[in-house]
């Protein structure tokens, strides 16, 4: 799962153009349980490099999410 995610990540990123190579994501599967909860974070630093007197400037921006898995979800086989 964690695999997944981390290619998942990658690709959307490199659909919104965002290549500069400063992309970081964590997940945290916990236990994957049903009901329990998974996490991510993302991290990834802008420039302003294509705007005038601001293409020194870089910041991070980040972003954190959980979710429950659904206590429904149908276990993976053996």
């Amino acid at each position: 799962a964690t695999v997944g995610g981390l290619t998942r990540a990658e690709d959307v990123a490199a659909a919104y153009g965002l290549t500069n190579g400063s992309l970081a994501v964590s997940i945290d599967p916990g236990s994957f349980a049903r009901g329990s909860s998974v996490g991510a974070t993302v991290r990834y630093e802008v420039t302003l490099d294509d705007l005038p007197l601001l293409g020194w400037t870089r910041f991070d921006v980040t972003s954190d999410h959980v979710e429950r898995t659904d206590r429904y979800r149908s276990r993976w086989p053996g």
